[in-house]
């Protein structure tokens, strides 16, 4: 939650912290057709079995970012992580569309 108890969280803010020296984990969850497309590097495919694992084997407190394409789905993830018992959990607002616009515009838009 990047310390502010906050649910969403800025592109900006998540470019941010995938420079610090423990970046959070980053949780995708489109389809895979979309994550195909365009996915962020070391980003994780919220499958069926990655969810799974999740709530299986995860650390509680481990940090974790949700992405979609424009922010919607990610935030009724990290709101289900959080019902879970997730404390670090976010979602990324405006999603990779946001991302594309603000940060990366060398990444694909659809």
């Amino acid at each position: 939650m990047f310390g502010s108890g906050k649910l969403q969280v800025s592109v900006q803010e998540v470019a941010e912290r995938l420079k610090s020296p423990n970046p959070p984990t980053l949780l995708d969850t489109r389809s895979q057709a979309e994550f195909d497309i365009v996915h962020l590097p070391d980003s994780i495919l919220a499958t069926d079995e990655a969810i799974k694992d999740v709530l299986e084997n995860w650390d509680k407190s481990r940090e974790i970012v949700c992405v979609c394409h424009h922010g919607m789905r990610s935030l009724n993830a990290a709101q289900f992580l959080q019902h879970q018992g997730f404390t670090r959990v976010t979602s990324m607002k405006g999603g990779l569309d946001a991302w594309s616009l603000q940060i990366d515009p060398k990444l694909p838009r659809y």
